[in-house]
Protein backbone atom coordinates (compact mmCIF):
# COMPACT_ATOMS: atom_id res chain seq x y z
CA UNK A 1 0.00 0.00 0.00
CA UNK A 2 2.79 2.40 0.84
CA UNK A 3 4.28 1.92 -2.58
CA UNK A 4 0.95 2.80 -4.22
CA UNK A 5 0.72 5.92 -2.05
CA UNK A 6 4.21 7.00 -3.05
CA UNK A 7 3.43 6.44 -6.74
CA UNK A 8 0.18 8.39 -6.37
CA UNK A 9 2.01 11.26 -4.63
CA UNK A 10 4.70 11.32 -7.33
CA UNK A 11 2.01 11.32 -10.05
CA UNK A 12 0.21 14.16 -8.26
CA UNK A 13 3.44 16.19 -7.95
CA UNK A 14 4.36 15.61 -11.62
CA UNK A 15 0.81 16.49 -12.64
CA UNK A 16 0.89 19.64 -10.52
CA UNK A 17 4.23 20.72 -12.00
CA UNK A 18 2.96 20.05 -15.52
CA UNK A 19 -0.16 22.09 -14.73
CA UNK A 20 1.99 24.96 -13.39
CA UNK A 21 4.22 24.91 -16.49
CA UNK A 22 1.20 24.86 -18.80
CA UNK A 23 -0.42 27.67 -16.83
CA UNK A 24 2.71 29.82 -17.07
CA UNK A 25 3.00 29.14 -20.80
CA UNK A 26 -0.69 30.03 -21.23
CA UNK A 27 -0.14 33.32 -19.39
CA UNK A 28 2.91 34.13 -21.52
CA UNK A 29 0.97 33.41 -24.72
CA UNK A 30 -1.98 35.45 -23.44
CA UNK A 31 0.32 38.45 -22.82
CA UNK A 32 1.76 38.14 -26.35
CA UNK A 33 -1.74 37.97 -27.81
CA UNK A 34 -2.75 41.10 -25.88
CA UNK A 35 0.37 42.96 -27.09
CA UNK A 36 -0.29 41.88 -30.68
CA UNK A 37 -3.93 42.92 -30.40
CA UNK A 38 -2.84 46.34 -29.11
CA UNK A 39 -0.58 46.72 -32.16
CA UNK A 40 -3.38 45.63 -34.49
CA UNK A 41 -5.76 48.09 -32.81
CA UNK A 42 -3.22 50.91 -33.20
CA UNK A 43 -2.71 50.13 -36.91
CA UNK A 44 -6.49 49.93 -37.39
CA UNK A 45 -6.91 53.34 -35.72
CA UNK A 46 -4.17 54.85 -37.90
CA UNK A 47 -5.75 53.33 -41.01
CA UNK A 48 -9.19 54.63 -40.03
CA UNK A 49 -7.73 58.11 -39.54
CA UNK A 50 -6.03 57.97 -42.95
CA UNK A 51 -9.25 56.78 -44.59
CA UNK A 52 -11.16 59.57 -42.85
CA UNK A 53 -8.64 62.10 -44.21
CA UNK A 54 -9.03 60.73 -47.75
CA UNK A 55 -12.82 60.79 -47.42
CA UNK A 56 -12.69 64.38 -46.16
CA UNK A 57 -10.55 65.42 -49.14
CA UNK A 58 -12.88 63.62 -51.56
CA UNK A 59 -15.93 65.25 -49.93
CA UNK A 60 -14.23 68.63 -50.26
CA UNK A 61 -13.58 67.98 -53.96
CA UNK A 62 -17.16 66.86 -54.55
CA UNK A 63 -18.45 69.88 -52.64
CA UNK A 64 -16.32 72.27 -54.70
CA UNK A 65 -17.45 70.66 -57.93
CA UNK A 66 -21.12 70.70 -57.00
CA UNK A 67 -20.94 74.44 -56.23
CA UNK A 68 -18.98 75.25 -59.38
CA UNK A 69 -20.68 76.83 -62.39
CA UNK A 70 -17.47 76.94 -64.41
CA UNK A 71 -16.91 75.68 -67.89
CA UNK A 72 -15.87 72.09 -68.63
CA UNK A 73 -12.22 73.12 -69.12
CA UNK A 74 -12.05 74.85 -65.74
CA UNK A 75 -13.74 71.84 -64.19
CA UNK A 76 -11.07 69.52 -65.61
CA UNK A 77 -8.30 71.81 -64.42
CA UNK A 78 -9.79 71.85 -60.92
CA UNK A 79 -10.08 68.06 -60.90
CA UNK A 80 -6.47 67.71 -61.99
CA UNK A 81 -5.33 70.21 -59.38
CA UNK A 82 -7.25 68.55 -56.55
CA UNK A 83 -6.11 65.07 -57.56
CA UNK A 84 -2.54 66.33 -57.69
CA UNK A 85 -2.88 67.73 -54.15
CA UNK A 86 -4.36 64.43 -52.99
CA UNK A 87 -1.53 62.45 -54.62
CA UNK A 88 1.06 64.72 -52.99
CA UNK A 89 -0.57 64.29 -49.60
CA UNK A 90 -0.66 60.50 -49.93
CA UNK A 91 2.86 60.11 -51.35
CA UNK A 92 4.53 62.85 -49.30
CA UNK A 93 8.20 61.85 -48.95
CA UNK A 94 10.45 62.85 -46.09
CA UNK A 95 11.63 66.37 -46.81
CA UNK A 96 15.34 66.93 -47.19
CA UNK A 97 17.00 70.32 -47.45
CA UNK A 98 17.71 71.50 -50.98
CA UNK A 99 21.36 71.51 -51.76
CA UNK A 100 23.59 72.47 -54.61
CA UNK A 101 25.00 69.43 -56.40
CA UNK A 102 28.26 69.66 -58.23
CA UNK A 103 28.04 69.42 -62.02
CA UNK A 104 29.52 66.24 -63.41
CA UNK A 105 32.76 66.84 -65.25
CA UNK A 106 32.16 67.00 -69.02
CA UNK A 107 35.33 65.30 -70.30
CA UNK A 108 34.25 61.74 -69.42
CA UNK A 109 31.33 60.00 -67.83
CA UNK A 110 30.74 60.28 -64.11
CA UNK A 111 28.64 57.54 -62.57
CA UNK A 112 26.95 56.91 -59.24
CA UNK A 113 25.87 53.37 -58.31
CA UNK A 114 23.33 53.34 -55.49
CA UNK A 115 22.94 50.10 -53.52
CA UNK A 116 19.42 49.84 -52.14
CA UNK A 117 17.27 47.31 -50.36
CA UNK A 118 13.60 46.45 -50.76
CA UNK A 119 11.33 48.80 -48.79
CA UNK A 120 14.31 50.95 -47.70
CA UNK A 121 12.78 54.30 -46.67
CA UNK A 122 16.07 56.32 -46.77
CA UNK A 123 16.76 54.79 -50.22
CA UNK A 124 13.32 55.76 -51.55
CA UNK A 125 13.68 59.26 -50.11
CA UNK A 126 17.05 59.69 -51.84
CA UNK A 127 15.63 58.38 -55.14
CA UNK A 128 12.71 60.84 -54.95
CA UNK A 129 14.61 63.90 -53.72
CA UNK A 130 18.24 63.70 -54.82
CA UNK A 131 18.52 61.30 -57.79
CA UNK A 132 16.90 63.83 -60.18
CA UNK A 133 19.20 66.58 -58.89
CA UNK A 134 22.35 64.54 -59.51
CA UNK A 135 21.05 63.49 -62.95
CA UNK A 136 20.30 67.10 -63.87
CA UNK A 137 23.95 67.90 -63.21
CA UNK A 138 25.07 65.23 -65.68
CA UNK A 139 25.72 62.28 -63.39
CA UNK A 140 24.74 58.82 -64.66
CA UNK A 141 22.83 56.98 -61.91
CA UNK A 142 22.39 53.23 -61.54
CA UNK A 143 20.20 51.85 -58.73
CA UNK A 144 21.03 48.29 -57.67
CA UNK A 145 18.28 46.63 -55.59
CA UNK A 146 19.79 44.02 -53.29
CA UNK A 147 17.98 41.40 -51.24
CA UNK A 148 20.91 41.03 -48.83
CA UNK A 149 23.93 43.10 -47.89
CA UNK A 150 26.58 43.14 -45.22
CA UNK A 151 26.30 46.95 -45.27
CA UNK A 152 23.49 49.31 -44.35
CA UNK A 153 21.47 50.77 -47.20
CA UNK A 154 21.81 53.06 -48.96
CA UNK A 155 25.46 53.06 -49.86
CA UNK A 156 27.04 54.46 -53.01
CA UNK A 157 29.91 53.84 -55.36
CA UNK A 158 31.02 57.05 -57.09
CA UNK A 159 33.05 56.72 -60.29
CA UNK A 160 34.89 59.86 -61.36
CA UNK A 161 35.86 60.60 -64.97
CA UNK A 162 39.51 60.33 -63.92
CA UNK A 163 38.92 56.62 -63.33
CA UNK A 164 39.09 57.03 -59.56
CA UNK A 165 36.27 55.82 -57.35
CA UNK A 166 35.14 56.07 -53.77
CA UNK A 167 32.27 54.87 -51.62
CA UNK A 168 29.80 56.70 -49.40
CA UNK A 169 27.74 55.07 -46.65
CA UNK A 170 24.33 56.64 -46.10
CA UNK A 171 22.55 59.14 -48.36
CA UNK A 172 24.80 60.74 -50.97
CA UNK A 173 24.60 64.49 -50.43
CA UNK A 174 27.00 67.19 -51.56
CA UNK A 175 28.44 67.22 -48.06
CA UNK A 176 29.06 63.45 -47.95
CA UNK A 177 30.45 63.63 -51.52
CA UNK A 178 32.96 66.33 -50.56
CA UNK A 179 33.96 64.46 -47.37
CA UNK A 180 34.66 61.23 -49.29
CA UNK A 181 36.24 62.79 -52.42
CA UNK A 182 39.78 63.11 -50.99
CA UNK A 183 39.81 59.34 -50.40
CA UNK A 184 39.13 58.51 -54.08
CA UNK A 185 41.47 55.84 -55.45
Amino acid sequence: MKRNHIIAIVVLIVGFLAFQAASQEYQRIQKRIEATQAKVDRVADESAAAIADVRRVIASIVDRFSKSNDSDLQFREMVGSELGKLRQEIEKPVEQPKETIQEAPKKASAKIVMHSGENCAPCNTWIINLLPVWQSKGWEIEVVKESQSTRSWPWFEVYLPSGKRFEVDGPLTMESYERALPGAK
